[in-house]
């Protein structure tokens, strides 16, 4: 396997570059994983994301999730949050991370109850019903007799189609 390594600051574990865009946190002495990154492809607007980080729940707290951004950085530049739903944790995350990052987006969970239920149609897609909302976005459930399709709406989606002022 072809990979590079980065020794991180402390000594409790390394990281490696896998594949092509997969970040791995190890514990060295044991080989024991404690957490990943995997960084999305190019968005359109020649950007970088992470598609997706997750920690060990028991290591949690401890930098792993901010030394595996810092290497997937080093690899690729500066990371972009997903433009898509950030869980309350990945908000927060970049919020100390980097908070000019997410500085506009709208937190629409005090909006739920005036989301939730509300229908409206796509011109593409035809017609969708809000079924949830978190923190930066909304699902919208597309009902129809080819498919039961959940879409990410944020909040420039929802004013375009006239849920929120």
């Amino acid at each position: 396997m072809n990979f590079k390594q980065w020794l991180i600051l402390t000594e409790d574990f390394k990281i490696r570059f896998d594949q092509e865009n997969t970040f791995i946190a190890y514990d060295p002495k044991t080989n024991r994983n404690l957490g990943f990154l995997i960084v999305n492809y190019k968005n359109e607007d020649g950007s970088r994301s992470v598609q997706v980080v997750s920690v060990h729940p028991e290591f949690m707290r401890q930098g792993i999730a901010t030394s595996l951004y810092k290497a997937a950085e080093k690899e690729f530049g500066e990371l972009t949050p997903t433009k898509i739903a950030l869980s309350d944790n990945a908000f927060d995350f970049w919020k100390t991370y980097r908070p000019e990052a997410v500085q506009n987006r709208t937190d629409l969970r005090p909006l739920k109850d005036q989301l939730i239920g509300k229908k409206f149609d796509h011109p593409r897609l035809g017609p969708i019903e809000i079924i949830k909302v978190d923190r930066t976005d909304a699902q919208g459930l597309i009902k129809n007799k080819e498919q039961h399709t959940e879409i990410s709406l944020d909040k420039n989606d929802l004013i375009k189609f006239n849920l929120l002022p």
